[in-house]
């Protein structure tokens, strides 16, 4: 089924609030002697409301199924409650039990077959009986040790992360409105948990609470709802879970209530009226469907008759645009026109003027052609002296140049400086490596004074010893002592003589041990920094001879990459250069400097033609006179066919700002018609033609009459006892597990 949106979600609230409101009144355990008292308490100090019956319905009935630790049902036995709200002195009733009797007082009742009618004297009536039959619900309880599924006698005592879980199966169906559903049931599971033993407790779908010295923990499911409801968005727990982390499990067992009938008071007329709202909303769905295909029908042609006048105002720019060039052209043809003929003006001014400079630059001209002869021949003779000093026999270029060879001598030079600081620096190292190990030798020499024993302190050492060698009586080791203090004379001369001659050895071996370790120090302590100079400088008079070399027969390359030739080949074309000026120079000119006879006719012709008589007619000076009057002329024409271009221009400037104006107008109306035909056609596809399609396909009203069949399911409750027809109430169904602890020796 499709997600729907929140106000159909909103159907489904009854359900839920009456499952919220089942899990407040949901123990009702008047004969609960298993419970311990410690849960008991706890659970009534943080659960007021739980141990409370309800007290809406003619019939109240409690069944308590008694199981073992791994939830096998042993004994189940039912109470019943029927409420004397008319205070009658004679109840009906309807009940399947077996061996029913008064527990509220001394009332009788009569029985026929299944139909009870008891002297009530307008009390209400408790009574219990057995049940033989197959529970309606059923609750498995699963134990988990650090994720690994135990029995109950395998997880008492043990310490870990455990988890308890409650599955129901209910087996009892019903049929409302022609559905098919199973009986709504509110279950609710409920453990209470020692702090001693527990830490981190938590459940699904309910809530933990912890007084201080136990946790009680409460967790609600709807098992069978959502196969009832058949609503995808409603999240509707059907187990429950605990988890914990303990080092001692051990609990005095579990607590289940079912409950049947926890929509008593649920009203579902409005949901009668749902269905005739329904059948309204889908009308109204029609007729938007209509309205929204209608509207993208009148978008689209809007569209359409935007874009024909955005291209008509388009061309009709363009129009407006061409004409604007068209005048601007004029406009600055009739500028280039009145700035040419002043030009011209100006021109033949100068042309007069030109004319007599003409005449005087003739004869500067031929003094100028003389001097230049005399000085392209001066330059000739100075570049061959250059020119041979490069490149001929002996010269700076060449194989066999001056560059060469100095080239070569420096390369020597730098290779010879280098072996011989190879070679000092060999010895040097030598010399360093002898002292150092001179010196270490040395260092292994003891080198303090020696001090010969005193004479007196051997002398009493002597007298001491005698003495007690003449206390003990032994004759033979005073005789030797007596006779080694005689002897001690002699040897004290001999000792001081070989002490005094060992410290002056000693004394010889420290001062050469310093002067050798100075010597070291001394070697080791040259930085051959003149050494080093010398081997640059060799170094870089290599590197400078053969730049040198490279400049006069190679060249090079700027930065920019440009060629730079050899000094050799430009000395030689500056020379070349020089003999074709001379040459070139020559040809109008003798040896002498002086043109030659036909160069010298040439220039006094042009004398003669720029000094002709200016009353001829056709002189060049009359030709300019005419010349300049037409100009005049041609200038006074063309300042009226400017101002004429200007007002031409500026009316079709106008007229291209306010077609620019109207095709931007038109363009943007095209442009909006556009976004709303499209956005009109997305609207209309993607949401309201989807969300009638999805309305449609939900089928509302179905949704709606499974939803009112299951809240009639809830609030029929079903009677394990049995009940009559018309009756209304609440049945629950407690179940109480055994508890699980480790058994003790005794026990054993």
């Amino acid at each position: 089924m499709r997600k729907l949106n929140n106000k159909i979600k909103k159907i489904g609230a009854p359900i839920l609030a009456g499952v919220l409101a089942c899990s407040t009144a949901l123990f009702y355990v008047p004969q609960m002697n298993a419970v311990h008292a410690d849960t008991e308490k706890s659970i009534n100090e943080n659960f007021p409301e739980m141990l409370k019956t309800a007290q809406t319905g003619d019939k109240s009935e409690t069944v308590y199924a008694v199981m073992d630790a791994d939830g096998n049902t042993t004994d189940v036995s039912v109470s019943e409650w029927l409420k004397n709200e008319g205070k009658s002195n004679n109840l009906s009733d309807y009940s399947n039990l077996k061996n029913i009797k008064n527990t509220s007082g001394d009332e009788k009742m009569s029985r026929d077959g299944k139909k009870l009618v008891w002297a009530a004297k307008g009390k209400d009536i408790h009574y219990t009986g057995d049940y033989d039959g197959e529970l309606p619900v059923k609750v498995k309880v699963s134990y988990y040790l650090n994720g690994t599924k135990v029995s109950a006698d395998e997880i008492a005592g043990k310490k870990g992360n455990v988890k308890i879980r409650f599955d129901y199966d209910i087996n009892d169906s019903v049929k409302e409105n022609g559905y098919s559903l199973t009986r709504p049931y509110a279950i609710v599971s409920a453990v209470v948990l020692s702090n001693d033993n527990f830490t981190n407790v938590t459940v699904n779908n309910g809530k933990a609470v912890n007084d201080g010295n136990s946790t009680a923990v409460v967790g609600i499911a709807l098992p069978g709802m959502s196969d009832n409801l058949q609503i995808d968005e409603l999240d509707i727990p059907d187990h429950v879970t605990i988890n914990a982390k303990t080092t001692n499990f051990e609990i005095d067992g579990t607590y289940t209530v079912a409950d049947s009938g926890f929509m008593n008071d649920v009203d579902t007329t409005k949901l009668d009226d749902a269905t005739g709202q329904v059948d309204e909303l889908e009308s109204a769905l029609d007729k938007l469907s209509d309205a929204s295909k209608k509207l993208v029908d009148g978008s689209s042609k809007l569209a359409k008759g935007a874009n024909k006048l955005a291209d008509s105002s388009s061309q009709i720019e363009e129009g407006t645009e061409t004409l604007k060039d068209g005048t601007e052209s004029m406009k600055n043809g009739s500028k280039d026109l009145k700035a040419g003929t002043g030009d011209l003006k100006q021109g033949t001014g100068d042309l007069k003027a030109g004319v007599k400079n003409l005449s005087d630059g003739a004869d500067q001209l031929v003094a100028g052609a003389q001097d230049l002869s005399s000085g392209t021949t001066q330059m000739k003779e100075g570049t061959e002296a250059l020119n041979s000093s490069v490149n001929g026999a002996g010269g700076l270029a060449g194989d066999n140049g001056s560059a060469k060879k100095l080239s070569a001598g420096a390369a020597q030079v730098d290779a010879g400086i280098k072996q011989m600081g190879k070679t000092i620096a060999a010895q040097n190292a030598k010399l360093a490596q002898t002292a150092k190990s001179i010196s270490d030798n040395l260092d292994g020499v003891n080198t303090e004074k020696v001090n010969a024993p005193s004479s007196a302190d051997v002398d009493g050492a002597l007298e001491t010893a005698i003495k007690a060698a003449a206390a003990s009586g032994d004759q033979d080791t005073i005789n030797a002592l007596k006779n080694a203090k005689e002897k001690l004379g002699t040897y004290e001369t001999n000792v001081n003589d070989t002490v005094s001659s060992v410290n002056t050895d000693k004394q010889k071996i420290t001062t050469a041990n310093q002067t050798a370790k100075a010597m070291y120090q001394s070697i080791a302590a040259s930085s051959n920094d003149d050494l080093k100079k010398l081997q640059d400088g060799a170094d870089e008079l290599k590197a400078g001879t053969q730049a040198l070399d490279t400049a006069v027969n190679v060249g090079g390359t700027k930065a920019d990459e440009t060629k730079v030739p050899s000094l050799s080949k430009a000395v030689a074309g500056l020379n070349s250069g020089a003999a074709q000026l001379d040459a070139g120079v020559n040809g109008y000119t003798d040896k002498d400097g002086k043109f030659h006879p036909g160069a010298l006719l040439g220039l006094q012709s042009l004398q003669a033609g720029i000094k002709v008589d200016t009353k001829d007619k056709t002189s060049l000076v009359t030709g300019v006179n005419k010349l300049d009057a037409g100009a005049n002329k041609l200038d006074a024409g063309t300042t009226k066919l400017a101002n004429g271009a200007v007002q031409v221009d500026a009316g079709t400037g106008k007229l291209v700002t306010y077609m620019g104006q109207l095709t931007e107008g038109a363009e943007t109306l095209s442009d909006g018609a556009d976004t709303l035909a499209s956005g009109m056609a997305t609207f209309n596809k993607t949401g309201i033609q989807k969300l009638v399609s999805t309305l449609k396909d939900s089928d509302i009203k179905s949704m709606v009459n499974r939803v009112k069949a299951t809240l009639d399911a809830a609030s029929d409750g079903s009677f394990i006892g049995g009940k009559q027809d018309g009756q209304s109430g609440e049945s629950k169904i407690i179940f109480k597990t055994d508890e699980v602890k480790k058994a003790s020796k005794s026990d054993k």
